[in-house]
């Protein structure tokens, strides 16, 4: 059953109902690491405002625990800096079996594209939140965009409110194509 008062005062809930105010999608994001404790203390050193981490886990219909431990940034949203995660490789999900089996996938993740109110703004948010450093890459549009890992960030101007997150996905064998699901916008290359 659905407690729509006890989503909004849950650090994960209260970005799902905003999410689910505004008709679905991209509710927040996670950037994983596998030293939490070391990825805070260089960001803070860079200015960066995260939480210390706390602990979490949940219970699988198999009985086993998926165990992690996440730091947040001041705000959560789709247009706004990602939460930190370490997953519990001890645990279910994220053994290194578990890990080599996902790493088998076609797919991956190639690009996060966020429209943002003020592009200045949300990069000096992230820059503080993940240590990222911008390139311009459209001095018309004033769009930015960072490489994280093997992937990209890209924040565009416009009304947050107008315009759904886009998000890149490369799968092996399949041809070009774009399609809308769960309030994003998915973009799909071979």
């Amino acid at each position: 059953m659905f407690d729509r008062s006890t989503a909004l005062n849950s650090w994960l809930g209260a970005p799902t109902v905003r999410a689910l105010d505004d008709g679905g999608g991209l509710a927040t994001w996670a950037v994983a690491t596998d030293d939490i404790w070391r990825e805070i203390e260089r960001l803070r050193a860079g200015g960066a405002n995260l939480e210390d981490p706390v602990a979490g886990a949940r219970r699988r219909p198999d009985g086993s625990t998926v165990r992690w431990w996440f730091s947040l940034p001041p705000r959560l949203g789709p247009h706004d800096p990602p939460f930190l995660i370490e997953h519990d490789t001890t645990a279910a999900e994220w053994s290194q079996a578990d890990r080599v089996a996902r790493a088998a996938s076609p797919a991956r993740l190639r690009a996060l594209d966020l429209t943002v109110g003020d592009v200045g703004d949300a990069a000096d948010r992230y820059a503080r939140t993940l240590g990222l450093g911008w390139d311009l890459t459209s001095k018309v549009s004033g769009d930015v965009e960072a490489r994280l890992g093997s992937q990209v960030i890209r924040l565009h101007a416009g009304d947050e409110g107008a315009s759904i997150p886009t998000i890149g996905i490369v799968i092996d064998g399949e041809v070009n194509r774009s399609f809308e699901l769960f309030g994003c916008r998915w973009v799909v290359n071979g």
